[in-house]
């Protein structure tokens, strides 16, 4: 029982932080980008807490909301943000790998169990 709720968390995860890749790598509207990325900001700026418990993707976490930032500001003042856009994919990247490696072990128990 207590797995199923780590898991559900971790898709969650995947799930905002899905959502904030797309907003901040697809929206070239300035209004809509702050518009749409604020709510999103506020709540992952405390993401990375809630999974401290796994320090590396806590790290990734903290990499990929720096690297949206980044990106939101340099949109915003209309500068160039095309590096900033690819740490976002490559931060991004490195949350969903964190995310299968603490998933996958525990997966592969569970579907083993029901196959017994």
């Amino acid at each position: 029982m207590r797995w199923n709720k780590e898991i559900e968390r971790l898709q969650n995860l995947e799930e905002q932080i899905g959502i904030a890749e797309d907003v901040v790598s697809v929206y070239s509207c300035v209004e809509k980008l702050r518009s749409d990325f604020v709510p999103l900001h506020e709540n992952l700026g405390y993401v990375a807490g809630k999974f401290a418990r796994y320090p590396e993707l806590a790290k990734a976490i903290r990499g990929f909301v720096h690297a949206c930032n980044l990106t939101v500001s340099a949109k915003t003042e209309d500068e160039d943000y095309r590096e900033y856009k690819e740490m976002v994919s490559t931060e991004y990247k490195k949350v969903i790998s964190e995310c299968d490696r603490i998933l996958k072990p525990k997966l592969l128990d569970r579907f083993i169990k029901l196959r017994i």
